[in-house]
């Protein structure tokens, strides 16, 4: 079946679309958009269901969505001026054209009917001979071949090497068990050995190493992706040469299982491996551009766009040869695969990366591009093993700290970037890494010795700045935190970062008109934005209309969120009806907290969040001998969770140790919250649970200076907000 798309024919095996002479290659993000557009004709898609669908993550940044949105736009209307993708705000996106499925003209129609028409009963009898005959003939064939196959002498008697299964975890159905086994089986026969089996934990590298210094072939079994990867690995210590994912599907018959398995074996006994001169390593270290991309792809397309095509200038300018811009472009493209800047096909990313491999063997970039293929497959334990014996430069040290992070490691990840970070302080991406941690962690009182050199420094991104004002707010210095966006105000883009900054400050500083004038600004273009339920939430504690927030969030969620249960929104709900006395109804709804899909804290806090839910139900049923049990699992994390500059957590932990009887430290918790944020500081003594805490005489106190702050911020606030304003060109509304 063919299908076309207005005026547009598609073409699935080329990833194209055509019309008359004009044919339109798509990337392969926009093709597969356009056939979500064509699977749900007039159905407005939300931003969450294209995420799912195209990259299989809710994850994926806004500002990818949005490319390929206008990717797609610009194949499908042109300069036609007719327009094919209409943007529903608040909702999604919706295909406005028709869909037309129709089947392709049959070939040679007449001539085959004419030809039918002379002599049927003739034809047909020769016809049937002749199959007849031609069905013998592939009989007599497949007979002779398996006689031959069967009773060869095996092909290779010695592999010269070892063949290594790691195991898998997690269970699987029967019927991938046995595609798994037929795999792993036809491998080790076609090498002669019955492979050495290691756990899923463990370290992988050093357990090759322990094998002699010949080749090593780990076959892994990778659950989420239904898929196999290979790694073919060389010398002592072991070095990556090749590797490849196959999927499941693609092992399933015999012919398909001998296609892949021959291929890989052919890659085994002669990897062709080359030891030229990439000049990646130059690239890297001498692009501003190349050491900011991750801290350029939080949404800020501008600049990224920019740096993106800066980068491009310097391959092509210098590049020694073809082979060499052919291995920078290969590598550039794994590191936007793994920064989640671009979306590639798996194919492509192996390819590249397998020529990376096979061409520059020694060249630790190549090592670096598999292991961020390797971690994009949800192996970054083997990732950071690849790294693990490289000779180290600053972005090597840096990668490694980012692989920290993804394996939860946040002491040995801060290390690597303070390493970085005091070999090269201009290098943005790991200063950022570097600021971030310090501001998350416990040493964030280092940052008041690298402030005031913050103006001195000339970054390509913005993020830097608002690490130092997230750590100026969790200071409570509201005056030095306003001074730093006015004195970069010329640095900072107008996006969901400034607005949603914007917004907080006013909201904390109780200029609820102001706040709700830049959160309209945040809204319109990102209206899923994880500060809008907070800022809600804020307002209507501080003005004791809680019962309203229940309403409003049940109403965001249907019409905003499509649905989809995000947690912190959802504990901020539960906050405000136990806070009502709704008990009931929080019960009720609780096993939505236990699906929510996503989270702008830590699963940390979700579980000390969901125990003081608990724990206040059961209060509230007067149950109160059951409090310690609800609470003691999670005593341990409460007692060493970090703050950070939303007070959010400063409610949750001191609701926790009011219900535990730690009155004292729940008081430690609410006048750091007070410091954080007057308005929600105001506001907590229309808590019931809080009540007790928010008499005692800290709390008048911290109550006192935060209506001080309120009052002494007013006229720099609206300098601030007219400033900003005139900078973005927003008109007052």
């Amino acid at each position: 079946m063919n299908t076309k798309v207005g005026k547009w024919l598609i073409d699935e095996q080329s990833h194209s679309i055509t019309h008359g002479d004009v044919t339109i290659s798509l990337n392969l993000a926009a093709f597969k958009l356009l056939q979500l557009f064509i699977a749900n004709p007039g159905e407005i898609i939300p931003l969450a269901k294209i995420k799912e669908q195209i990259w299989e993550t809710e994850f994926t940044t806004d500002n990818l969505v949005y490319q390929t949105i206008r990717a797609l736009r610009k194949a499908l209307e042109g300069d036609s001026g007719k327009s094919y993708i209409k943007t529903v705000p608040r909702h999604g996106y919706q295909l406005l054209v028709s869909i037309e499925t129709f089947s392709p003209p049959p070939e040679n129609i007449v001539e085959k009917t004419a030809e039918a028409k002379i002599k049927p009963e003739k034809a047909t009898f020769f016809l049937s001979r002749r199959i007849f005959a031609l069905a013998i003939s592939c009989l007599l064939l497949i007979a002779l071949v398996t006689r031959f196959w069967f009773n060869k002498p095996e092909l290779v008697p010695n592999s010269g090497g070892h063949l290594v299964f790691v195991e898998h975890k997690l269970e699987v159905a029967a019927q991938e068990d046995q595609i798994i086994k037929r795999y792993q089986s036809s491998i080790a026969k076609a090498l002669n050995t019955s492979g050495t089996k290691l756990a899923a934990n463990t370290a992988l590298l050093t357990k090759l190493d322990q094998l002699d210094d010949t080749k090593k072939l780990v076959i892994k079994f990778l659950p989420k992706k239904k898929a196999v990867l290979n790694l073919l690995f060389v010398g002592k210590p072991s070095r990556l040469a090749h590797l490849s994912i196959q999927p499941l599907s693609k092992l399933v018959d015999e012919q398909s299982l001998a296609a892949v398995s021959g291929e890989l074996l052919k890659v085994f006994h002669d990897p062709a491996l080359k030891q030229d001169n990439s000049g990646i390593a130059e690239l890297v270290n001498g692009s501003r551009q190349v050491k900011a991309l991750a801290s350029l792809s939080f949404d800020q397309p501008g600049p990224l766009a920019q740096a993106r095509r800066l980068i491009g200038e310097e391959i092509e300018k210098n590049s020694l040869n073809e082979q060499q811009k052919k291995a920078k472009y290969y590598f550039i493209d794994a590191l936007y695969a793994f920064y989640r800047i671009e979306y590639f096909e798996d194919q492509h990313l192996s390819q590249g990366i397998n020529y990376l491999l096979s061409h520059y063997n020694q060249s630790s970039y190549s090592l670096i591009a598999a292991a961020f293929y390797l971690a994009n497959q949800d192996n970054v334990a083997i990732a950071f093993e690849l790294l693990k014996n490289l000779d180290q430069d600053p972005f090597i040290t840096f990668i490694q700290g980012l692989f920290h992070l993804e394996l939860d490691e946040e002491l040995s990840a801060l290390k690597h970037f303070e390493k970085g970070y005091n070999r090269d302080r201009h290098f943005e991406d790991n200063s950022y890494f570097y600021f971030k941690s310090l501001v998350l962690g416990k040493r964030r009182q280092e940052l008041a010795a690298i402030y005031p050199g913050l103006e001195h420094e000339n970054y390509l991104s913005t993020n830097i700045y608002y690490v130092f004002y997230d750590w100026l707010m969790i200071n409570g210095n509201y005056t030095e935190a306003m001074k730093l966006l006015a004195r970069f105000s010329g640095q900072l883009l107008c996006n969901t970062d400034l607005y949603g900054n914007m917004a907080l400050l006013n909201n904390s500083l109780l200029a609820f008109n102001a706040a709700d004038t830049w959160q309209q600004h945040l809204a319109a273009i990102d209206n899923r934005d994880w500060r809008i339920p907070w800022l809600t939430y804020v307002q209507m504690l501080n003005e004791n209309k809680l019962s309203a927030y229940p309403l409003w969030y049940g109403d965001y969620r249907k019409s905003i969120l499509g649905e989809d249960t995000f947690a912190d929104p959802l504990i901020l709900s539960f906050f405000a009806q136990l806070a009502l006395g709704e008990y009931q109804e929080v019960n009720h709804a609780l096993p939505l907290l236990a699906s929510a899909e996503a989270s702008f804290n830590s699963m940390t806090f979700i579980e000390i969040a969901t125990a003081v839910i608990d724990a206040d139900i059961a209060r509230q049923e007067g149950k109160n001998e059951n409090l310690a049990r609800i609470l003691a699992p999670v005593k341990e994390q409460a007692l060493a969770f970090e703050w950070d500059e939303l007070a959010l957590i400063n409610q949750v932990l001191a609701s926790y140790f009011t219900l535990y009887r730690d009155l004292t430290r729940a008081e430690v918790h609410l006048v750091d919250g007070c410091h954080k944020n007057p308005a929600i500081c105001l506001g907590w003594q229309n808590i019931p649970l809080l009540t007790p805490v928010m008499q005692t005489d800290k709390l008048q106190q911290a109550q006192a200076r935060a209506e001080q702050l309120i009052h002494q911020s007013r006229e720099q606030l609206n300098k601030l907000n007219e400033q900003i304003t005139g900078q973005c060109a927003i008109a007052d509304t």
